[in-house]
C-alpha cells in the first residue's frame, strides 16, 4: 500500500513540477525582453536629452546675440528697433525654459526607464535563482 501511494504522490507531483519549470523558462525569456526593451527606452530617453541640451544651447546663443543688438540699437539711440529686439528677447526666454523642461521631462523618463530595468534585472535574476536551484532531473 505504501508503494502505490508514493507511486501516486510522485506522479501529482511530476505532473505539477513541469508546467513550473517550463513557466519559469518563459518568465525568463521575457524579463530579458523586457530589459531590452528598457534598454531601448533607455538609449532614446539619452539622445533626446543631448537634443534638448543642444537646443537650449543654441537658444542661449541666439538669445544674446538679439540682447546685444538690443544694447547696440539703445547706445545709437534707435529706440524702435531695441523695441522689436527686445521682443525677440522674450520670445527666445521662453523657448529656453520650455526647452530646460523638456530636458527636465526627459530626465524623468530616464529614470523611470532606469528603475524599470533594474526590477526587470531583479526579476530576472530571482527568476534564474529559482530556476537553477531545482534539481536537475525537475528541468
Amino acid at each position: 500500500m505504501p508503494k502505490k501511494l508514493y507511486l501516486a504522490l510522485s506522479a501529482i507531483l511530476a505532473t505539477t513540477v513541469v508546467p513550473v519549470a517550463y513557466a519559469a523558462d518563459g518568465d525568463i525569456k521575457q524579463d530579458v525582453k523586457d530589459i531590452r526593451q528598457d534598454n531601448r527606452d533607455i538609449a532614446k530617453d539619452k539622445r533626446d536629452i543631448a537634443k534638448d541640451k543642444t537646443d537650449v544651447k543654441r537658444d542661449i546663443a541666439k538669445r544674446n546675440e538679439e540682447q546685444r543688438e538690443v544694447n547696440a540699437d539703445v547706445k545709437k539711440g534707435d529706440l524702435a528697433s531695441a523695441q522689436r529686439e527686445l521682443k525677440e528677447v522674450k520670445a527666445e526666454n521662453r523657448d529656453i525654459a520650455k526647452d530646460r523642461k523638456e530636458v527636465a521631462g526627459d530626465k524623468k523618463d530616464l529614470a523611470k526607464d532606469r528603475q524599470d530595468r533594474n526590477r526587470d534585472v531583479a526579476e530576472l535574476r530571482h527568476d534564474r535563482r529559482i530556476k537553477h536551484q531545482r534539481p536537475h532531473t525537475e528541468k
